[in-house]
């Protein structure tokens, strides 16, 4: 174990599970260690063997019990989202970054029994591909408006390639038609998720399944939040606060009422 216990801990802003637990020392990272850690640090040694750039590398374990990683220098678009963030071709450079994160990790063979933090919901599960499954945009860092690495991979665990592009979609396209007149809303989201699976090189015969996942996933968010809610957790709380909930039943009836056309798009 490392010895390097230092004052000059700074808090990293965002996050939910981990929230006010981590924090950036030099040019480190410290994380809480989890149950399933030993399979996370597994990925990060694999993605490092294989020269991917765009994820920390694992460097120690301090003497608080700390996974230590390297700092990725750029900028997280924190809540709310910064104008630059929601544009077309920012979201297009995450698909890429997906895409090659992706690429990167297809010859990983995890352990048979890697304890994953799974919460791929089923159907979507059965896939020797260990997605990032958290693209939220606190987890993507950017670099002169380019997305150049992806942080935090609590979440990763086996899943289907669309179950991630359903859930990055979520995050980097307008869901509520909110940024656009109503007449026009519908197919210039339909166009945005269509480039963004364009960018990826989702096979066409998948992306009708986007959509499933971004439906399925949106309702067990629902879920997921109003359960840590009731629990007390302080993170879910603000989330809460500050309108999640009903962003959420916004962009469930947005996309109920436009399902078809975003399907034909497809």
């Amino acid at each position: 174990m490392g010895d390097d216990t230092r004052d000059d801990e700074q808090p990293l802003p965002g996050g939910a599970s981990n929230y006010g637990q981590v924090v950036r020392i030099g040019d480190t990272v410290r994380r809480p260690l989890r149950e399933y850690s030993p399979a996370v640090h597994t990925l990060l040694r694999h993605l490092e063997a294989v020269g991917f750039t765009g994820a920390p590398r694992l460097l120690d374990i301090d003497e608080q019990g700390r996974e230590v990683l390297t700092y990725i220098e750029g900028v997280v678009p924190l809540f709310p989202p910064p104008a630059w963030s929601r544009a077309p071709a920012v979201a297009q450079g995450v698909a890429r970054l997906v895409a090659e994160y992706h690429e990167a990790v297809r010859s990983f063979a995890p352990p048979a029994d890697a304890p994953w933090n799974s919460h791929v919901l089923p159907g979507f599960a059965d896939s020797p591909l260990i997605c990032h499954n958290d693209l939220v945009r606190s987890n993507v860092v950017f670099r002169d408006g380019r997305a150049v690495a992806l942080i935090d991979f609590d979440r990763a665990a086996p899943a289907r390639p669309e179950w991630e592009i359903g859930l990055a979609v979520q995050q980097w396209i307008p869901l509520r038609g909110e940024e656009d007149p109503p007449e026009t809303a519908g197919p210039r989201t339909a166009a945005r998720i269509r480039a963004f699976c364009d960018a990826y090189g989702l096979a066409p015969e998948i992306r009708p399944r986007v959509l499933d996942v971004v439906l399925a996933s949106e309702a067990a968010g629902y879920e997921e939040l109003r359960r840590h809610v009731d629990a007390g957790d302080p993170a879910y709380v603000e989330l809460w606060n500050g309108g999640a909930a009903e962003r959420i039943e916004q962009r469930r009836h947005w996309l109920a009422k436009h399902h078809d056309m975003l399907l034909d798009a497809l």
